[in-house]
Formats: C-alpha cells, sequence, structure tokens
C-alpha cells in the first residue's frame, strides 16, 4: 500500500456545510459536465486546435472559480508545499486527461470509442484501490461498476454499429493517448485523495450527494472523478 499513510494529519474540516438544493443539484450537474465533454470535443475538434480550446476554456474556468473563491471564502492553500500537490493533481485530473482525450478525437478517434475507453476508468480505479490505497469493494459495489458499463456500452451500441472497425488501425496512436489519459484520470484521483487535504477538495462533500445521487456503484463513480 504505497499510498495508504495514515500518519498524514490534515487540517480540521470546515464547519460550512453545502444547502440542500446544492446538495440536489451536484449529481445532476456532475452529469451533464463531464457527460458533454465528448460531445463539445466533437463539434469543436474541426474548428479550433485541441489544446489552444482547452486554454480557453480552462481560463475561463479560473476566472469563475475565482469569483466562487471569493464569495464563498473558501480557504487557500496553507503552503506552498500545499499548493503543489493540488497543482499535480489538476495536471492529471484535467491536464493529462482532457488533454489527451481531445487531442485523440482532434485525430480521428470517433467519439464513441473515445467515450468506450473512458468509460472503463471506474473499473481502473477500482482494480488499483487496493494495491494503491488498501480500499477493496464488496460484491455490490462490484456489481455496480459492472452494471454502469453494461449500460454504457448499451448507450454507446448504436454509434458504434456505424465504426468502420477495419480503419481503427489508422487511430492507433490516438487510442492509445486515450487510454493513457484514462490512467492519468484515475492516477489524479488517487493523488488528490492521498496528498490534498480533504477540505480542499470536493470530497468532503460527497457523502451528502452520494445519498442523492442513488446505488453505491454510481456513489463509487462520483467518489472517483469530482474534484475542484
Amino acid at each position: 500500500m504505497p499510498w495508504a499513510n495514515h500518519n498524514i494529519v490534515t487540517p480540521p474540516m470546515l464547519s460550512q456545510r453545502p444547502t440542500p438544493f446544492l446538495i440536489r443539484a451536484a449529481p445532476l450537474t456532475f452529469a451533464l459536465l463531464w457527460s458533454s465533454g465528448f460531445i463539445v470535443a466533437k463539434y469543436a475538434a474541426p474548428d479550433a486546435d485541441p489544446f489552444t480550446f482547452l486554454s480557453v476554456r480552462c481560463g475561463s474556468t479560473i476566472v469563475v472559480l475565482l469569483l466562487i473563491i471569493v464569495a464563498s471564502r473558501a480557504p487557500w492553500p496553507a503552503s506552498a508545499h500545499e499548493a503543489s500537490h493540488s497543482i499535480v493533481a489538476g495536471m492529471l485530473l484535467h491536464g493529462g486527461y482532457l488533454g489527451g482525450v481531445w487531442w485523440a478525437v482532434a485525430q480521428g478517434l470517433p467519439a464513441g470509442i473515445a467515450g468506450l475507453i473512458t468509460a472503463g476508468q471506474p473499473l481502473l480505479t477500482a482494480i488499483l484501490a487496493a494495491p494503491l490505497l488498501g480500499e477493496r469493494l464488496n460484491r455490490r459495489q462490484w456489481a455496480g461498476i459492472a452494471g454502469g458499463l453494461v449500460g454504457i456500452v448499451l448507450v454507446l451500441a448504436p454509434r458504434l454499429t456505424g465504426v468502420d472497425m477495419t480503419a481503427l488501425g489508422a487511430v492507433a496512436l490516438p487510442m492509445i493517448v486515450n487510454f493513457a489519459a484514462t490512467v492519468s484520470v484515475t492516477l489524479g484521483t488517487f493523488y488528490q485523495k492521498r496528498f490534498v487535504p480533504p477540505h480542499r477538495s470536493a470530497h468532503r462533500h460527497l457523502p451528502a450527494i452520494r445519498r442523492r445521487a442513488g446505488g453505491r456503484g454510481a456513489a463509487r463513480a462520483v467518489d472517483r472523478n469530482v474534484a475542484v
């Protein structure tokens, strides 16, 4: 368990609690934002360089988040060391993941294939959770993950049937990069859980959010993907 250091002391949790409205809205907002990424990538790819588009997108996000930070009086990192952990987590979760997926789609990888590859992220997280964090999923949680994967395949099946599988060899490199992006976001979730104090991330609100999201399998997927 290389990352499971139980001697780490984290700062005390803040007293602020999310309002009931925010708790109810969080799962739907998360699902809409997360799933729309592939759609936006597909339609933006023909007209914009992926990294230029992501730079504008992330730059706009910084402005919005700064306003939220000021309005909510959220705490800043207590030290440069703590800030560096947040930066590394952000590079893995957003730089490596979004950059890889968008580049792959821009290079011709069908959005359906890209979505199918990244849909394996909860499964990859579950597989690595035991050796990296010492966490083990029970049968019900495994069933939830399996059900989610089946659902994703069923949703993407109509798009996948229209893909020329013989032509996928031409996008072998984008597929590899897409998979590497999936690994990046998975490692980013582990890094954040291990090194970023809970009150610096959205994880402190997830117990309330997962009750609204429904299903431990879905909750586990949210647990591994939400980050600020």
